[in-house]
């Protein structure tokens, strides 16, 4: 969300914003299929059947809006997605939680209201960055499936430097006449943004359908994605079977480690503890894993996940003495493999107005007389989703791998 955020505490953003909302609901368009004809369109009886047919049951319609979020009204107004998504950034950057649980389907506790406060006391300076960033936003777009589901594309106004996934995709599901938040997906361009909904649009839709059905019918919300189904047995008499307990609540944490936990941006699983139980049906199961932290630092993480007799998930916590963070090998700056290491690190914290970038090619490593070492790097390169440029530049790394300069070389950039 943030650069160079402290990886604990934004361990515990990720978890409230699943939390809060939990479900990570992608977007993408159906329209890059061939449009649909309108009722006055011709063609034959039996194509304008299929089409109706398949507008239905796939198409996903997209509405351009371009307002920012300080246009929309300070009351909340939840008839539509882009309006119900303004309320929810304007209750989060005034940091009101009531308002924000109230603005969401998925509910959370007191116990992760009361990390967020810790959070916010002890990051001022990254909480006042991510909520001016939901106060200058722009909402784009709004992306609505089968009339209920709906995501909401919006960049969100990060000073330079800060917020290497500025576009927010943020999922709303309408029950009654209200659009209320599901969950918040983060990207890195508005391309990328467009075309993540209609990979997962159906099974998100199932998702929604169950959670709906539940409040309808009075019944608890559970974290989103949780199921009342039973899941099957694998090989549970076996050594190294899984019974249908723990593959349950695995199964949930895996969800919430997909759909939740942005700043955890890769993730390798270790070691699963056993599943344990206490008077008040309350199940605990411990997990530990290498986690990296927004592409930079890796840490070896070992918490203990708790959950309710229903499922619901209650909290997490940390085992005594991690997180641990692990010290990676040096980078061998005489390879060129070691050099592009060293060149797509410098592009995952800098040159943030390239929002997209295609290599074309790298040269041989050059060493110095100081021990500094050097290549060229020629690459295409999109500037704000906008213009796009031939850069053909020489990067520059000292002996311990730390970045020292990089210049164009002679005659660039050059337009495409």
């Amino acid at each position: 969300m943030l650069n160079n955020p402290s990886p604990v505490a934004f361990l515990s953003t990720g978890r409230m914003l699943f939390l809060v909302a939990a479900a990570t609901l992608p977007m993408t368009l159906a329209f890059a299929a061939k449009p649909l004809p309108t009722s006055g369109s011709s063609g034959t009886g039996n194509q304008a059947s299929g089409n109706q047919q398949a507008t239905e049951l796939a198409a996903v319609q997209r509405r351009a809006i371009n307002k920012r979020v300080a246009d929309f009204p300070e009351q909340a107004d939840l008839s539509s997605p882009e309006t119900a998504c303004a309320a929810w950034n304007q209750a989060w950057a005034r940091m009101d939680d009531q308002a924000v649980l109230e603005l969401s389907w998925v509910k959370w506790g007191p116990r992760d209201i009361q990390k967020m406060e810790r959070y916010r006391q002890r990051n001022p300076k990254e909480t006042e960055v991510f909520n001016n960033a939901l106060r200058g936003a722009e909402v784009l777009e709004v992306f609505t499936y089968r009339e209920d589901l709906a995501d909401v594309i919006s960049k969100l106004k990060f000073p330079e430097g800060a917020g290497r996934e500025p576009y927010s995709v943020r999922c709303f599901g309408k029950i009654g006449d209200e659009w209320k938040n599901l969950g918040e997906n983060r990207l890195s361009d508005l391309e990328a943004a467009r075309k993540d909904f209609n990979h997962k649009k159906e099974t998100l839709w199932q998702h929604f359908v169950t959670l709906r059905d539940r409040i309808k019918s009075g019944q608890p919300v559970p974290p989103q994605g949780s199921s009342t189904d039973r899941i099957a047995r694998i090989a549970p008499e076996e050594p190294l079977g899984l019974s249908m307990e723990k593959a349950d609540l695995m199964g949930r944490i895996e969800w919430a480690m997909m759909h939740g936990g942005r700043d955890i941006t890769a993730r390798k699983s270790i070691e699963w503890g056993k599943v344990q139980r206490d008077e008040n049906g309350n199940r605990t199961i411990r997990y530990k894993y290498f986690a990296t932290i927004w592409d930079k630092d890796l840490y070896t993480m070992n918490q203990v996940f708790t959950f309710d007799a229903k499922g619901n998930i209650l909290g997490r916590e940390d085992v005594e003495g991690f997180p641990r963070k692990k010290m990676e090998k040096p980078v061998n700056i005489g390879t060129q493999k070691g050099m592009k290491q060293l060149v797509n690190d410098f592009f995952s914290k800098n040159f943030h107005d390239v929002t997209l970038r295609e290599s074309l090619g790298w040269g041989k490593v050059v060493k110095t007389e100081n021990g500094n070492a050097s290549i060229h790097y020629q690459y295409r390169a999109k500037i704000w989703d906008k213009e796009t440029k031939i850069m053909n530049q020489t990067f520059t790394f000292d002996p311990k791998g730390k970045f020292v300069s990089v210049e164009d070389v002679e005659g660039f950039p050059q337009d495409p």
